[in-house]
């Protein structure tokens, strides 16, 4: 296939993606696990409300014993709270992601899939769809624990060369991007090929390793595209202390709340696209 074929190609992937956003159903199960998420976010938020307090200060104290951490005091007095809120929303997005996310990707996943090959929704998967969610959850525990360990560790391994301002930054905006970029694409087909061909987890990798070594630029810079504005906005929220003290406190939440938003054109381009993908190979 010559480049021109394969930027056609890659192009016409994104706009048959871009063009079943008409479709409700996909957009009603991320706009249903949006409001999971924001609800948790708007809880630990709005703390001091009679109808979160109990709840929030529950979940505080459970991840401060986990963590080893002691911040349910201080979590407890406005504004202090929002130096914390970024870390705590952390651990219940994880939650969520375990028990939702995986399966919302995965149906997600699923009605592309009956759009782009089948041309109307299948409704068989309904009744056995479950069967995949243990996998589900394996997938998305890969792609997110790998991506994790690019956080923490990059920095790490980089440290001795990013003791300047000007490649704390580089390692920031540059290195640590293009590593999330480089798990992810490799990784990113894992859930839309167990959706899709109703296999395990350990076949699903596989297949997504040889569809990264095959089309490593196409992946890349699809991978690019999905995490651009996640990644972006998690870089500017993860600093809460600057953004307390040099800005409105409540900066941080709305921050929080964009990054949610964002996720969900995201997850709709990932999904989309990654089936539109595999649709192509089976013709």
């Amino acid at each position: 296939m010559s480049i021109i074929d394969s930027i056609n190609r890659f192009f016409g992937m994104i706009v048959d993606t871009v063009a079943q956003i008409r479709r409700g159903k996909i957009l009603l199960v991320l706009v249903l696990y949006f409001a999971i998420n924001w609800l948790i976010l708007y809880a630990l938020y709005n703390f001091s409300s009679p109808a979160f307090h109990g709840a929030v200060t529950w979940w505080v104290a459970l991840i401060d014993s986990l963590t080893g951490s002691a911040d349910a005091e201080a979590f407890d007095h406005f504004p202090n709270h929002l130096y914390f809120l970024a870390g705590k929303f952390g651990w219940a997005k994880i939650l969520t992601g375990l028990l939702f996310e995986s399966l919302a990707l995965g149906l997600v996943a699923a009605m592309f899939n009956s759009r782009f090959v089948t041309g109307g929704l299948d409704r068989s998967y309904n009744r056995s769809f479950l069967r995949l969610w243990p996998h589900l959850v394996l997938a998305w525990l890969l792609v997110n624990l790998l991506t994790i360990a690019v956080g923490e560790f990059l920095p790490r391994l980089l440290a001795p060369l990013t003791e300047t301002p000007r490649r704390l930054l580089a390692l920031q905006v540059v290195l640590l991007p293009a590593g999330f970029t480089l798990v992810f694409g490799a990784f990113m087909f894992t859930i839309p090929c167990l959706a899709v061909y109703r296999e395990n987890i350990g076949r699903a990798i596989v297949r997504s390793l040889r569809i990264f070594i095959h089309n490593p630029v196409t992946c890349l810079v699809l991978a690019a595209l999905v995490l651009a504005l996640p990644v972006a906005l998690s870089t500017i929220s993860s600093n809460p202390v600057r953004i307390v003290e040099s800005f409105r406190p409540e900066l941080v939440y709305w921050l929080l709340l964009l990054g949610l938003i964002v996720e969900m054109p995201a997850n709709f381009l990932w999904m989309g696209a990654t089936v539109r993908f595999l649709a192509d190979q089976a013709d």
